[in-house]
């Protein structure tokens, strides 16, 4: 079975990278739907993001592993636990800054931390669930979904028509949804989504979101704001009590969940169903059947057994099957699913690749809908900038120069992180409830010695250095390596009445030391350069 590949991967070959954070899809010029996604590299850099399209999410999960290119089906971090979960419809929504703290899981862009998540007492914790997470496990297990989920009659524009005569229920579905997805599993799913009172107001919240956002910002013409800075919003579409197997993250506080793998609690809101779609008539017989076995009867009158998942298909020309691992939703029942096919059903293509100049289908598919604006375009990966909070710690000029130095030497990894200087002597205060800040720095060099790079905030014009650090003995330096050599020279700072003991650090047989002075007349550009030629010059000349 086939797997989607992100194409263009600009990671180390066999590097293990996690996906870190989504950002909320946005539209483009050309109506297509796309959305942020945050890599975390091995060493826990967070410094490159990638914009796909929008219809990608069923395929992906926060937290998941990705070597070359290739989401790992069943890898990612955090632990499995079971969460017991009551009273859902207690849920709010609120943005991530203030959902959990910077030490659960750190996301270090102000953008980032204004994505909204549903949060939910459990116990002494809060359980926090990212709204994107939401709606890939309740409501998009598929791509036509996701790309009908950012519509304002997305939901509507699948089923051409529907009755309901005593419990009865009719359905006929459109051509948007193709034959091939057609199961069991998307059918009870589908009418959940079309009939139960919170699943269909969860859908329309999702839309609303940006609508509601976009509406504010320009009254006159929204739909021109869809592009903007909206952030979606949506609850858990469920209420009372619900089991949960998910993927998590958690501390003394909060439970982060990362991806919800299993959810109890679903009520279909009809026993029997009859689907309509293209010739093919599904029957759902009665609850009390729930046990026979579901099949599909060919044009040629072979029995084959459905697939019952959710796993959807594309061209058979191109790939008979994308691997997709949705979340499992457990209805109170399942009715059973009866496909008679007539011989003068037609089936539906997907999608069609373009041929090759040697007349040879490609592998690639496309997760989009057809949108005007020619070929289809690799993946869009950047570098992240940094962004933190540096109002009065002295730091913003350094930051802004690094900023810079990212531009100068776009093919360095650097890895910002600003924290608290430590201890509870005078240089650790700038008043005496306002701690001092400090910048570290790593920058990756390739073909090159790794360098740290630690800076002493300074808003009142504290006198010291910009410090660098080089191993003597290994071109690089991995993070917790990093993070032990800081923590020391900090400490050495603080025994040596806040300077710098260049004596002592001389001696150090593993690393080497560079110094760099403020200077009042240098500009950020300028001290940008400076910072260039001591990370790049040779060492062994002092």
């Amino acid at each position: 079975m086939d797997t989607l590949k992100f194409s263009s991967w600009p990671f180390t070959k066999g590097e293990q990278v996690s996906i870190h954070w989504f950002r909320s899809p946005y539209r483009k010029g050309n109506g297509e739907w796309v959305f942020d996604v945050v890599f975390r590299r091995t060493n826990g850099a967070i410094d490159q993001t990638a914009t796909i399209p929008w219809g990608a999410l069923p395929w992906l999960r926060f937290g998941q592993y990705v070597v070359d290119g290739k989401p790992m089906k069943s890898m990612g971090r955090g632990k499995i636990e079971k969460l017991s979960l009551k009273r859902l419809q207690n849920g709010q929504v609120i943005p991530a800054r203030k959902a959990f703290g910077k030490e659960l899981y750190k996301l270090f862009f102000k953008e980032n931390y204004e994505e909204l998540c549903w949060v939910i007492k459990h116990e002494d914790k809060n359980v926090v669930v990212p709204c994107i997470e939401i709606i890939r496990a309740f409501l998009t297990p598929s791509r036509f979904l996701a790309n009908a989920i950012v519509h304002p009659t997305g939901l509507d524009s699948l089923v051409l028509d529907t009755d309901d005569t005593n419990g009865d229920y009719y359905i006929n579905l459109s051509k948007a949804i193709p034959k091939s997805y057609i199961n069991r599993g998307l059918i009870a799913h589908l009418v959940w989504l079309f009939n139960d009172r919170l699943a269909k107001k969860a859908w329309n919240q999702v839309y609303q979101s940006f609508f509601r956002n976009a509406m504010q910002t320009n009254p006159f013409n929204p739909v021109t704001q869809l592009s903007a800075n909206n952030k979606v919003s949506v609850h858990v579409p469920l209420q009372g009590n619900s089991n949960w197997v998910s993927r998590v993250i958690e501390n003394d506080r909060a439970i982060l969940v990362l991806n919800i793998l299993d959810a109890s609690g679903l009520v279909p809101p009809y026993r029997n169903i009859t689907v309509e779609h293209e010739g093919v008539v599904i029957r759902s017989a009665s609850s009390q059947n729930v046990g026979s076995r579901v099949v599909k009867r060919s044009k040629t009158g072979d029995d084959h057994e459905l697939d019952e998942s959710l796993l959807p298909s594309f061209d058979a020309q191109v790939h008979p099957q994308i691997d997709v691992q949705a979340t499992r939703l457990r209805f109170d029942f399942k009715p059973s699913v009866t496909i008679n096919e007539t011989a003068s059903s037609n089936s539906v293509p997907l999608s069609k690749e373009i041929k090759n100049g040697e007349g040879t289908l490609n592998n690639l598919v496309t997760t989009t809908e057809s949108v005007p604006g020619g070929h289809r375009r690799p993946v869009d990966f950047r570098k992240l900038q940094v962004e933190y909070e540096l109002q009065g710690t002295g730091l913003e000029d350094f930051v802004n120069a690094i900023k810079i130095l990212q531009e100068l030497m776009p093919e360095v990894s650097i890895d910002l992180q600003i924290c608290e200087l430590p201890g509870d002597k005078g240089i650790s205060f700038i008043t005496h409830s306002i701690r001092r800040k400090y910048a570290v720095v790593l920058f990756k060099i390739p073909n090159g010695n790794d360098v740290i790079c630690v800076e002493i905030g300074r808003p009142d014009n504290y006198s010291i250095s910009t410090i660098f650090i080089r191993a003597i003995t290994s071109y690089h330096i991995e993070n917790k390596i990093k993070d032990g050599v800081v923590i020391t020279l900090l400490n050495l700072l603080l025994d040596n009445n806040g300077s710098w003991n260049k004596e002592l650090l001389k001696q150090n047989p593993s690393f080497e030391f560079k110094y760099l002075k403020h200077m009042s007349q240098d500009s950020i550009q300028r001290w940008a350069n400076k910072i260039r030629i001591k990370i790049l010059s040779n060492w062994s000349i002092n």
